[in-house]
Parts: C-alpha cells; structure tokens; sequence
C-alpha cells in the first residue's frame, strides 16, 4: 500500500507540477548555463548505492565536492542566486519524485546519507544501521521536527520512532506538515526578496 500510494504521489505532483519543473529548469539554466540537474550519490535500503536527483543549487561542479554531512548555509558563496531560493522552499528536492517511481525512495522515510556519513555514525551510533532497513525518503519525521544543526543522535531518535510508528495517519501528517513548512519558507523567502 505504501508503495502505491508513493507512485500515484509522485506521478500527481509530476503532472501537476509540470509547468512549475519547467519554469524552475529554465532559471537554474539561464543563471549561469550550468546543468539543471546534479546526482549525488547515496545509501538506500539495505545500504544500496543510489543516485538522487537534485535541481542543481551550487556553482557548476560544487556539487560533487559535498557530502551531506556538510551544512551548506542560506548565505554559501558556493550556491546560485537560484539554487539559494530553491533551497529555502524545498523545491530543489522534486526531482527526487523519479527516484520514487524507480523504487529507490520513498515520498516519506528517512533521509539517505552519503557513504561517508553512514560509516561515519554507524561507528558512533550502534542502532544507526536499523534505520536502513527501510527505503529512506524525500522528507520524514526527522526532516520536519529538526534542522541542520540538529545532532545526528536526535535525528536518529526520529527516524526509529517513525520505524516504531508507521501507519497512514503517520504518513499524513509528516506531509501535510512538510508541505506547511514549504509554503512558510516560501512566503518568508518572498518576503527576503520584497525587502532588498
């Protein structure tokens, strides 16, 4: 059912969203003739390696000199003028519906890490691991309750407390309250742009 229900997701949001996808395509070209997508390389279920789709945000080649461990700030000399407010509406992470329609994510889970992370806090973190035995997400309980600098210990208490807690009414309000914090970060970032 989970499964399902993130295909028919993914495909409404695709199709109802086509025209924005294009428009935001075309800016993140025309910004500065770079590439409008960027792949990076992550872990999904079982530590499968998978490649997520992104529109791109950085500077051409930036990208892949990131791992996610790294936090990148609103004000980054490294990000676009474009690829800045992407990021604050979250409209940089919809590519990632493809990786819905091939299996590789889910539309709610938790968050792939990068290799490097995940041995990294595997090491540190024993019941880091558990989390992988499911099929990481575009956003999750951990995305909505925490921010960049939240430490990975609490983040993960997130994501076990979901694995514990799974069911559609779980699922329905992880995205409503996602999609509330788009449309609050998307109304404060016009707001950024009223004001320069």
């Amino acid at each position: 059912m989970k499964r399902l229900l993130d295909v028919l997701c993914a495909l409404f949001i695709l199709l109802f969203f086509s025209p924005l996808l294009a428009v935001v395509a075309l800016l993140v070209y025309y910004e500065d003739r770079g590439p409008v997508f960027c792949a990076l390389h992550r872990l999904g279920k079982d530590n499968r390696p998978i490649r997520i789709l992104k529109f791109r945000t950085m500077h051409p080649g930036m990208e892949k000199i990131f791992t996610s461990d790294r936090v990148v700030e609103d004000d980054d000399a490294h990000l676009t003028r474009m690829g800045a407010f992407l990021r604050a509406v979250g409209i940089d992470e919809l590519p990632q519906l493809v990786n819905v329609l091939r299996g590789e994510l889910s539309i709610v889970g938790p968050r792939p890490e990068s290799p490097e992370v995940v041995e990294t806090l595997s090491k540190k973190l024993p019941r880091y691991k558990l989390r992988t035995q499911l099929v990481p997400g575009i956003t999750g309980l951990a995305q909505i309750h925490s921010g960049p600098q939240t430490p990975p210990s609490q983040r993960l208490r997130y994501d076990l407390f979901y694995m514990n807690s799974m069911g559609a009414a779980m699922e329905m309000r992880i995205l409503v309250r996602t999609l509330s914090l788009m449309l609050h970060a998307e109304w404060q970032a016009d707001e950024g742009v009223k004001n320069v």
